[in-house]
């Protein structure tokens, strides 16, 4: 129970607007500090799976090009036996159906190297124009400004 004498204690206007300023300055910091952690969850979380990503496009590019050797030499093969000469009609018809589906492994092959490939060291440049809103918490109400800004990126081309 509260004490008697406490209630009856006159409390000054200005030590109570104080208290409830702190109060409400505190809790802002903790809102802040609580997205703070939410984001830097969210960009680590980003950052794990676009690492994944690039680790499976390294190794499916790996993959492509360890079959794309073997199939460059059967296509050559293929290619020096469609040009003989004494090979009979008959022959020359599966190996242009073979050529044919060879010539489909190949655009499959070069479209999977296409997937994943090295970033190039040339670079570009992007104007970038934004808007930014930046927001105070005052106890004694919001304050809101609104920024615009233009900035120049260089980013590596793709």
């Amino acid at each position: 129970m509260i004490s008697r004498a406490l209630l009856e204690r006159p409390v000054r206007p200005e030590t109570l607007l104080s208290s409830v300023q702190n109060a409400l300055r505190a809790r802002f910091r903790q809102y802040q500090v609580r997205d703070y952690v939410r984001q830097q969850a969210q960009a680590e979380e980003a950052l794990r799976r676009t690492e994944k990503l690039a680790v499976a496009g390294r190794l499916t590019a790996s993959i492509a090009h360890e079959i794309n050797n073997p199939l460059e030499a059967v296509t050559n093969i293929v290619w020096l036996l469609q040009n003989n000469p004494e090979l009979p009609v008959e022959a020359r018809d599966y190996l242009r159906m073979a050529q044919q589906e060879l010539d489909r492994v190949t655009h499959i092959t070069k479209q999977t190297l296409g997937f994943y490939r090295e970033p190039s060291q040339s670079a570009q440049s992007m104007s970038v124009n934004c808007w930014v809103v930046c927001w105070g918490c005052s106890p004694l109400g919001s304050r809101t400004k609104t920024f615009a800004f233009s900035e120049t990126l260089i980013l590596p081309e793709s």
